[in-house]
Order: C-alpha cells, then sequence, then structure tokens
C-alpha cells in the first residue's frame, strides 16, 4: 500500500504580500558565478542560484519590514518607520520611496 501524504495549504488574497511602494509582484533575485568548465578547451560557465524575491517596480527585497500582508495592511497595519535591514542590504524609507544603500 502506497500513500502520499499531501499538504493542504489555503492561499487567500489576505495572504498576498504588499511592498511599500504598493506593488503586489515580485521577481525572483539570482547571484550568478562565473566557474571554469571541467572539459579542457571549453568556455568558463555561468552558474545561477535563486536567493529570493524583489519587487518587480522598485526592487526592493521582500522580507520582513519591506512587505506586509494585505490582511496586515486591513487590520491597520504600518510598515516600519526608517531602517530596515534586510540580510546585507539596507533598506530606508523616504517620502514613500524606497532607498537601497549596500553596505
Amino acid at each position: 500500500m502506497n500513500q502520499q501524504m499531501q499538504a493542504k495549504v489555503r492561499i487567500s488574497d489576505n495572504d498576498m504580500l504588499v511592498c511599500r511602494c504598493g506593488n503586489q509582484k515580485f521577481t525572483q533575485i539570482f547571484v550568478c558565478a562565473k566557474v571554469q568548465n571541467p572539459l579542457v578547451g571549453q568556455p568558463a560557465l555561468i552558474v545561477q542560484s535563486p536567493v529570493g524575491f524583489a519587487c518587480s517596480k522598485c526592487g526592493v527585497p521582500a522580507g520582513p519590514g519591506s512587505t506586509l500582508t494585505r490582511g496586515e495592511l486591513a487590520g491597520g497595519q504600518q510598515y516600519p518607520e526608517g531602517e530596515v535591514q534586510i540580510d546585507e542590504i539596507k533598506i530606508k524609507s523616504k517620502e514613500e520611496q524606497p532607498l537601497i544603500v549596500l553596505k
């Protein structure tokens, strides 16, 4: 008997992320590396690795402090004021236009 367990996940409109700029669409962020090809005489390879998501409008990485869900916004929750630290990127909010400052 081969039974597979299936996880049931329900995602509602209230679970959808909203960026500080008001956008609700995000793109995947990749880091890329150039590596030596193991085959002699062949050009180097470009290897990509996904590391997260960023707003497709303003480019701010999705994460705590830069995004809220629709439900959180409907409940009156506000985006944090001032700087927000996401990994190695600082996000400063100025007149609702996020500025990305690399460390």
